[in-house]
């Protein structure tokens, strides 16, 4: 009888042990993706794109693109940036209160174009096909919130737009984003 006693104790112990793992802790982790109606696109790269400031607008414009899987972002300091390949992009023009980032907050997509803090004045979903010549197709968001957090060099941007057409597109990306500068491409 002891050692029914002393099994049992030993198999108690065993399955609390086994019951309690390192899972229990771990926090579930997001994809990064963008959403047009009801296909979903994974997001393969993110930048960001800052231009010079001007007299007519408030804040700093700083351009929002993610890609899908096809299509590369490549920078070059006397060319700027481009696409390279075939695939979903999305773009967001945004006006930032802050220079060298987008400020953290909601942005707003309105239909009359105010190029104020906190609003984006274009923003499109497009297939893109560097081999010919670049954009294949356009379609226009109308309206929608781009939600943006920011701490310890990462993002957190959440997309809720509607297209023009009355399609939803939503998105989330957690992460780090380059920051190209066009103010300081070098003329030839």
């Amino acid at each position: 009888m002891k050692s029914v006693l002393s099994w049992s104790s030993v198999v108690v112990i065993c399955m609390l042990l086994l019951g309690c793992s390192d899972s229990d802790d771990v926090k579930e982790v997001k994809r990064n993706y963008f959403k047009i109606g009801e296909t979903e696109y994974e997001i393969e790269a993110g930048i960001l794109e800052k231009f010079v400031k001007e007299d007519y607008y408030d804040g700093y414009n700083i351009d929002l693109t993610f890609i899908s899987n096809g299509l590369e972002i490549v920078t070059d300091e006397k060319k700027g940036s481009e696409l390279i390949g075939r695939g979903k992009a999305i773009y967001f023009e945004m006006y930032s209160e802050q220079e060298n980032m987008l400020t953290p907050g909601k942005y707003n997509k309105v239909k009359d174009v105010r190029f104020s803090e906190y609003t984006i004045s274009t923003a499109i979903s497009l297939v893109y096909d560097s081999a010919k010549d670049g954009i294949e197709q356009e379609d226009s968001i109308g309206t929608g919130v781009v939600s943006v957090s920011y701490d310890k060099g990462k993002y957190v941007i959440i997309i809720d737009c509607e297209n023009v057409d009355g399609k939803k597109v939503t998105g989330y990306f957690e992460g780090e984003l380059d920051l190209f500068d066009w103010s300081k491409v070098i003329d030839d």
